[in-house]
């Protein structure tokens, strides 16, 4: 067993290249401390999936490939996720070996979906002609991260679409196809260029395989912008004036994560969000002409449980009553329960008088952050849920004020498409997404969650607001388009027009969102039985 792992692990040295080449491309294919990924490609994240198939198809043997896809992935994943750490050791107190040794087991988990993929890609390879593979290979891709964003509660962070939400022109076609559908076409497009590495290594390829697919990669390559640029053109167009423009309002408060919960800091925190919403409602008029429609405050940006008559909900009350205008904002929620009284992270809505007008409950829990999941004891994470268990929400209806009808999206919920669907199948203008990324320090995962949160924008063709306690605080819209986004801890206030009101028309994703997701998921399986199928059929002519 060990003779043989260390042969699987034993590289040579374009194997060791194509590794150094992924492992690099997935870290600056996202937002990260060393900026914005180079010019030269719509994103370096490509060059990560060029690599795995390029291990793929070059390897001699298939553990040697899957080994290839662990290595490649846990070099980039670990670069681009350094700060989970973070969490573990400041507030769970976990020492630092044991959140590196995490950070790998959690890495060598997370590569099983690209070890598959080269295995697919392999077994694809030597059962179809190689461009049909490298199709099936492209498709593959896209319904991993499905996948990946549906299993074990999912995880659809570093989709190889959402690398392309540095530049809003190559990320269009998810208005189309969704993220995970614009994930295969960009899968695709490296895997197209694979026949150029094959030559290089002495493989044989026939002549109109080595021109017509990376022919064909350029020609999508070009399309995808050429698409996003006319997408672009045309909402930047003159909106239509017989809507009611739209004025919102948020406070991002920089309380501190240690001593948020603190219940001597509960007044504190109260009497801090009531001055910065005073600031900016008066920043709204100044700019404006007129109050805003909406104010927002983040997720638990009261941390204590609300209570409409209580003495901490005073202010809030009278704040909404006086200014007369609504307030969005997020605190823990109390209800009976069929064994008792259960905790949900909630986010209320206040009218202009000053009363609660609705609630939304959290429906996507993250494990070890909000509950505990069953069967599982780990000691730190008690630490995170800071006497907070929740129980995940039930309600999903939008909350609505006049022509605004709110789908909430509180935190980790952003990142799925699938809850984002169903807000706005349930009537939702405009999303809000309400998220607390202290957690992570001054690292690039509040970058990184704003980046693919920017995606349900462009999937469902809405506007965003998204207010954070921490940053990064933003409108975003349905473009994709991250438009004022604020500073890293420090507290700060911001006001938007939606000039036009807000859009009730759907995107071509949306409207048929069930058969191209069924398409996404489960293409895969028509190339495995064709690639079953092909042997036989060669038999027979033979």
């Amino acid at each position: 067993m060990l003779n043989a792992c260390k042969q699987a692990f034993s590289f040579t040295p374009r194997e060791l290249a194509l590794i150094l080449i992924g492992g690099l491309g997935f870290f600056w294919g996202f937002p990260n401390s060393l900026g914005q990924p180079p010019a030269a490609l719509p994103s370096p994240a490509l060059l990560f999936t060029f690599s795995l198939a390029g291990l793929a198809l070059t390897a001699k043997g298939s553990t040697k490939a899957a080994a290839g896809a662990i290595c490649t992935f846990i070099m980039g994943g670990l670069l681009a996720t350094y700060w989970l750490s973070y969490p573990m050791i400041n507030f769970g107190q976990v020492p630092l070996p044991l959140a590196f040794i995490f950070l790998i087991l959690m890495g060598v988990a997370l590569s099983v979906y690209y070890v598959i993929f080269v295995l697919l890609l392999r077994f694809f390879q030597v059962r179809l002609p190689l461009a049909l593979a490298l199709i099936a290979g492209g498709l593959t891709w896209g319904a991993l991260e499905f996948f990946r964003g549906s299993l074990f509660t999912g995880l659809t962070w570093f989709s190889l679409s959402s690398a392309m939400m540095g530049r809003p022109i190559w990320a269009q076609g998810a208005s189309l196809v969704g993220m995970f559908g614009l994930s295969s076409v960009y899968a695709l497009a490296a895997l197209l260029f694979i026949p150029l590495l094959l030559r290089r290594c002495g493989l044989e390829i026939g002549k109109k395989t080595f021109w017509l697919c990376p022919l064909t990669g350029c020609l999508l390559l070009a399309a995808l912008p050429l698409y996003g640029g006319v997408r672009l053109h045309y909402a930047d167009m003159p909106p239509d004036e017989g809507r009611r423009d739209i004025i919102l309002a948020q406070a991002q408060g920089n309380i501190d994560q240690a001593q948020k919960w603190q219940p001597e800091m509960q007044a504190a925190t109260v009497r801090h969000y009531v001055l910065l919403s005073e600031k900016a409602l008066n920043q709204a008029e100044e700019k404006f002409g007129r109050q805003a429609d909406l104010l927002v405050w983040p997720e638990t940006a009261m941390p204590f449980y609300f209570q409409p008559d209580s003495r901490l909900a005073a202010p809030l009350r009278a704040l909404t009553a006086e200014r007369g205008i609504p307030l969005l904002f997020g605190a823990p929620g109390m209800d009976m329960g069929p064994d008792g009284q259960e905790s949900y992270n909630r986010v209320w809505l206040l009218n202009e008088q000053g009363d609660v007008s609705g609630h939304y409950d959290k429906e996507h829990l993250v494990p070890f952050g909000e509950y505990i999941p069953k069967g599982f004891y780990v000691p730190f994470a008690s630490e995170f849920l800071q006497g907070y268990g929740f129980t995940p929400g039930q309600t999903k209806e939008p909350l609505r004020l006049r022509d605004i009808s709110l789908g909430v999206l509180i935190c980790y919920e952003g990142i799925f498409p699938e809850l984002a669907q169903a807000r706005v199948a349930a009537g939702a203008n405009l999303l809000v997404n309400v998220s607390n990324d202290a957690w992570f320090a001054d690292s690039p995962a509040p970058w990184q969650h704003l980046q693919l949160s920017a995606m349900r924008a462009i999937e469902q063709g809405r506007y965003m607001l998204r207010c954070t306690n921490t940053g990064v605080s933003a409108l975003i819209d349905p473009l994709g388009r991250i438009q004022d986004a604020g500073p890293l801890f420090q507290s700060y206030v911001s006001s938007y027009k939606i000039k036009g009101g807000l859009l009730e028309e759907k995107t071509f994703f949306h409207r048929h969102y069930a058969l191209i997701t069924r398409i996404t998921a489960y293409s895969p399986l028509f190339f495995i039985g064709l690639s079953l199928i092909m042997p036989l059929i060669r038999r027979r002519r033979r």
